[in-house]
């Protein structure tokens, strides 16, 4: 028939009558694509090339958008941690396995140093450089009220303002005066290692179970 004497680089169509070519047979593309790249005119080689996407988004999860996560709902009981659910005290973060997709020695996380269990971390060191911090947390309770706590450096020198969980009543009354979880970004001139510290509490359990590790999670971003 007709059709078939059109050809597009020696491909015949289909009874349909169209012709499927594959990205490799087009002569001004000469790459190979991963998920989430995006073709580029390469002006030295004159041809398409495959190159990956950098930056904030995502496309089918291949952007490398430099992200740190402790605490990925997984739960340990937290006396192993070493430290107490007290003010002063650090908030300890449970994590079996990290997720950091920054450069090496870019984050470094810091094991418990009085605890028994070191994918119990205490503190995380930071290079230089500017972050976005999320940091949520949850405690078991005795009765109605709240722990209060911050982000501090490894001089103890605030760099949040205090944030507060409540519970039942007392989270009613005085909902309106704090957040619940730290949402920051800060900048950093020199290497820092920083910690989330209990402030104050109101009828939170010294000894904590479950909920501190299972619930409570902080996420590191580059802000760069």
């Amino acid at each position: 028939m007709s059709h078939n004497q059109i050809k597009v680089n020696s491909v015949s169509p289909g009874p349909d009558p169209n012709i499927q070519l594959s990205l490799n047979q087009f002569s001004e593309f000469n790459s190979t694509l991963n998920p989430g790249d995006a073709l580029v005119w390469d002006s030295a080689t004159g041809k398409f090339i495959g190159t990956p996407l950098t930056g904030g988004g995502g496309v089918g999860g291949a952007v490398d958008d430099k992200i740190f996560i402790l605490g990925q709902i997984e739960s340990f009981d937290y006396t192993a941690c070493g430290y107490t659910f007290t003010t002063g005290n650090p908030i300890c973060f449970y994590d079996a396995n990290p997720y950091n997709s920054f450069p090496s020695g870019k984050i470094t996380p810091n094991s418990t140093t009085l605890g028994t269990n070191s994918d119990f971390y205490e503190s995380i060191t930071l290079a230089s450089g500017k972050y976005e911090i999320y940091v949520q947390i949850d405690a078991d309770f005795t009765a109605d009220g709240f722990v209060g706590y911050k982000i501090v450096d490894n001089n103890n020198n605030d760099l949040t303002e205090t944030y507060e969980v409540m519970k039942g009543a007392y989270y009613t009354s005085t909902s309106a005066l704090k957040n619940q979880t730290i949402l920051t970004t800060i900048n950093l001139p020199v290497t820092t290692t920083i910690k989330v510290v209990i402030e104050s509490t109101v009828n939170v359990a010294a000894t904590q179970a479950l909920s501190a590790s299972r619930t409570s999670s902080i996420l590191i971003r580059s802000a760069e």
